[in-house]
């Protein structure tokens, strides 16, 4: 029997998550049968699990082009693609399409997994431009990549749901909750992985879902700015390490406020601009804009030029 326990809400929303994925997995596996296609790509993600080995290390076979069924030479297709090879789905990755093989579960379309396969057009696809992940950071001698960080995000989270459910408990007994309120709370230490970046993924799992669908590739980058804005003001505020990089956007959200003086603490604009609905924080700051440059005509091209940054 295995010793590993969750609690009823993180298994819950495990079995749902995986549920769904494979849900659409199948899906893609009949897009597939239709085509007569005998090729698939693998998608790739951020903080793709790159522990353990074999098929229960996602980020060595996530981002590829594999076959279903072997017998056929890719050569040209290897060539005009730049993959080292293109291998066999099922063993590498442990999903088998067609049901010949038993699935692992620790591999794609197993529990958790985030990836999706999509039907590859042999001569004709190629790869989606996606955007780096961000780098490896050292603290105090350590490095911590980005799974590493998330992984820090989802134990805050599990431990604060954790917190509210004690306090609930405690309530419903008529017992004092004042311990809970005064100690339950998530401390950061300074060889812990970059905090900021941990403070950044927590307060994007509250805002990017409810991003309306059809505004998410216009709100992309000002949700990423806002985040990184108001991660990095919590971390002054409540005097917690952390490492930064400067960045242009966040710079130019911060001019924004210097010239129309919105508010004259940066930590309680950056909440202020974050609290805004998620896909209106853009327009909002740009009626904003409009209305100080007709009272001031002359910073209008300046307003724009940075206003530009954050689309």
């Amino acid at each position: 029997m295995s010793a590993y326990r969750q609690e009823l809400d993180t298994a819950s929303r495990l079995a749902l998550r995986t549920g769904c994925h494979q849900l659409s997995g199948k899906i893609s596996d009949k897009n597939m049968e239709q085509t007569g296609e005998n090729l698939v790509y693998v998608s790739r993600h951020w903080g793709a699990r790159n522990k353990n080995t074999g098929h229960a290390n996602h980020e060595q076979w996530q981002g590829k082009v594999y076959y279903v069924r072997p017998g056929t030479d890719y050569t040209e297709e290897i060539r005009r693609i730049g993959q080292e090879r293109i291998t066999d789905l099922w063993y590498s990755t442990g999903y088998s399409v067609d049901g010949a093989h038993e699935n692992d579960p620790s591999g794609l379309d197993g529990y958790n997994c985030r990836h999706n396969r999509h039907v590859w057009f042999e001569g004709v696809s190629t790869f989606p431009k996606e955007d780096p992940e961000p780098v490896s950071v050292t603290i105090n001698g350590k490095t911590y990549d980005y799974y590493a960080m998330t992984q820090r995000m989802r134990s805050m989270e599990r431990a604060i749901r954790a917190l509210k459910r004690e306090e609930e408990a405690l309530k419903t007994l008529g017992m004092d909750t004042t311990e809970i309120k005064t100690n339950g709370t998530i401390e950061f230490k300074s060889d812990n992985p970059d905090n900021r970046t941990v403070i950044h993924e927590v307060l994007h799992s509250r805002s990017a879902p409810y991003i309306p669908f059809d505004k998410k590739r216009e709100s992309r980058m000002m949700e990423e700015t806002s985040v990184k804005y108001l991660a990095r003001e919590i971390c002054k505020k409540e005097d917690i390490p952390f490492s930064y990089v400067e960045i242009s956007r966040v710079n130019a959200l911060m001019k924004i406020n210097q010239i129309m003086d919105i508010d004259s603490n940066d930590y309680n604009f950056a909440k202020l601009v974050y609290n805004i609905s998620p896909g209106s924080r853009l327009s909002w700051l740009e009626g904003k804009a409009d209305r100080f440059a007709e009272k001031n005509p002359g910073m209008r091209n300046v307003l724009k030029s940075y206003l530009k940054e954050l689309r």
